[in-house]
């Protein structure tokens, strides 16, 4: 890999040649609170809901002029008198997102407290790297999509008086589609198809309701994550053909971490009642592929 160079996203490489990047980096933080206090009857709630769909997407597709892309290729490969210099063809996209979410409510008097939170976040992103064509290389060909995102939703409610309920709902819904696709035919000292999906998720609630006589507090979070992976060679259609010197590579990498956390507290002097519920769906499709030419 060479010293000097472009820096191309996703990757920590400097390359020369034919290259097309995009990459796609956000950082969010929304906050909701509500708080009261006072020697009546109260009921509160904070509500926040967060909404956001990315889609990240380099490629490279067939031209008029039979989608031929060359780097260090001279134009005549037979012409000895123009030796060709090292070059990559690179198609690499990159999706990041640093996404926070909180919620709180709290709630406090000498009379009947209740408080909620309810916080909702659905998150979806697509990253798709694409290279169709005839494409002839001295270095590398290269198609990378990589997405690394960190998602956190917490929620809180606390209520306390004479009779003090709270409530919490946390709704985590994430989806997103990491693809890296060449499609064509390739020629090159080295051939690399990489995918790669590396999140965290965070689904954390909590509900507390203290008070002199009756105590009560119900916390719910639902934790839905599907993801799919996918490094291809050919799409099992179209007749490709794909050469290297060295090494063809074709990998998809998966690595997901998630982390739901509920707790639902209630105490008093004389009747104090509790409940919590956690659910997770999660599904995972991780491929990496040479379709037959």
């Amino acid at each position: 890999v060479p010293t000097s160079g472009i820096v191309v996203p996703g990757t920590e490489d400097k390359r020369h040649g034919f290259i097309v990047s995009a990459s796609g980096r956000q950082s969010l933080v929304q906050v909701a609170v509500t708080a009261n206090a006072g020697v009546g009857k109260a009921i509160k709630g904070a509500v926040n809901t967060v909404v956001n769909n990315n889609i990240v997407s380099a490629s490279a597709r067939e031209s008029g002029a039979g989608g031929k892309h060359k780097s260090g290729v001279a134009s005549s490969d037979d012409d000895a008198s123009h030796p060709a210099s090292r070059g990559d063809i690179v198609i690499s996209a990159q999706g990041i997102t640093d996404l926070k979410v909180f919620t709180e409510a709290l709630q406090g008097g000498s009379d009947t407290q209740a408080d909620g939170a309810v916080s909702v976040v659905v998150f979806g992103q697509t990253v798709t790297a694409l290279l169709k064509g005839n494409n002839k290389a001295t270095g590398t060909v290269l198609v990378n999509a990589v997405t690394d995102n960190t998602i956190l939703n917490q929620s809180a409610s606390l209520s306390g008086g004479k009779n003090g309920a709270a409530g919490d709902i946390g709704v985590l819904v994430y989806k997103d589609r990491t693809y890296a696709e060449l499609i064509g035919n390739a020629d090159a000292a080295d051939v690399s198809v990489l995918a790669l999906s590396d999140n965290t998720l965070i689904n954390a609630a909590s509900g507390i309701g203290v008070s002199g006589q009756s105590g009560g507090s119900g916390v719910a979070i639902v934790t839905y994550l599907l993801s799919e992976t996918m490094a291809l060679i050919g799409d099992g259609t179209n007749r490709y053909k794909v050469n290297a010197t060295n090494d063809i590579t074709v990998q998809a990498l998966s690595s997901e971490t998630i982390t739901a956390d509920i707790a639902g507290i209630a105490g008093s002097a004389i009747t104090s009642v509790a409940g919590a519920v956690n659910v997770l769906v999660n599904g995972l499709t991780v491929i990496a592929n040479i379709a037959s030419s």
